[in-house]
């Protein structure tokens, strides 16, 4: 048995079973001619009431932001590692040295404000407002040398190689036939002879 696996263009849209070649933020923000679920999803709705889910799903126009967590930022990074290599990685993250300023308060912003503000605040402000202005999300220093190591001994273990051998975050989508859902999976790697 061998998979096709298709790469969706940007205007296109899931309309049958498959797996796709499609970036994370479009995997989780209804790719699909019609609604479509995640396992995160179903996850937060077998653990908490709908209304939870509902509150930050991509289809509510009134949705509040979603919690992010640092095992998710370092899961999405990872991700970003195996599909692309550090290029990938980089494209989404800057990594930021462990001695980092401290972000700063609002009485430091205030001080700025009228002229009162010391030098490490001047720093920490100008530190921070670059980060924030690069857009991509943060990793330390620490978290970069972990995420490498962490690769680095997958591609030296022989039964890891083997498995990673096949395509990385491919989105497999199919129709729930009793309710017409789509539903949405994305293992870390996915080869063309099943194994996943």
């Amino acid at each position: 048995m061998t998979l096709d696996f298709r790469t969706l263009a940007d205007d296109e849209l899931i309309s049958e079973p498959g797996f796709y070649r499609i970036s994370l933020p479009r995997h989780h923000n209804q790719p699909c001619v019609g609604p479509s679920v995640t396992s995160g999803v179903l996850r937060r709705m077998a653990k908490h009431a709908p209304s939870k889910t509902w509150a930050t799903h991509a289809l509510n126009p009134k949705r509040w932001p979603d919690k992010d967590s640092a095992a998710l930022r370092l899961g999405r990074a990872m991700a970003a590692l195996v599909e692309g290599g550090a290029d990938e990685l980089m494209a989404h993250f800057q990594v930021l040295p462990d001695d980092k300023p401290n972000r700063p308060t609002k009485a430091q912003f205030r001080a700025l404000a009228e002229g009162r503000e010391t030098s490490a605040a001047k720093r920490s402000i100008a530190f921070w407002s670059d980060v924030d202005r690069n857009g991509r999300d943060i990793l330390t220093e620490t978290e970069f040398e972990l995420l490498v190591n962490m690769g680095g001994a997958l591609a030296q273990d022989p039964a890891a190689a083997y498995a990673l051998g096949g395509e990385p975050e491919i989105t497999m989508a199919w129709q729930d036939e009793r309710t017409g859902i789509w539903c949405l999976s994305r293992p870390d790697n996915l080869r063309d002879d099943g194994l996943l």
